[in-house]
C-alpha cells in the first residue's frame, strides 16, 4: 500500500467508526448513564478496571481520565495479573 491509500484508509474508518457512534447514540439510557455516574463520584474506596484486548485499552483510558479528571482513586488491572489468581 502506498501512503495515499493508506491515508484513504484511515478516512473511510475514521468515518464508519463516526457513524456507528451517531447511529447508537439512541442506545444509551440516560437514566442508566447518570445513574452510573452517581455510583462513580460517590465511590468512597478505589475503582479498578481491567479488560483484555480493545476493551482492555479502553480501561486503561477510562482510568487515566478519571485520574487527571478527578483525582479519583481509578485503576487498570493488567490481565497477566488477574490470570494467575
Amino acid at each position: 500500500m502506498d501512503k495515499e491509500s493508506i491515508y484513504e484508509f484511515f478516512k473511510t474508518s475514521y468515518n464508519l467508526q463516526i457513524q456507528e457512534l451517531q447511529a447508537n447514540i439512541n442506545n444509551i439510557k440516560k437514566d442508566s448513564l447518570l445513574n452510573a455516574i452517581d455510583i462513580i463520584l460517590n465511590c468512597k474506596g478505589k475503582l479498578a478496571c481491567s479488560g483484555m484486548g480493545k476493551s482492555g485499552l479502553i480501561a486503561q483510558k477510562l482510568a487515566a481520565t478519571f485520574l487527571l479528571w478527578e483525582r479519583l482513586p481509578f485503576f487498570y488491572i493488567r490481565e497477566k495479573y488477574y490470570m494467575a489468581i
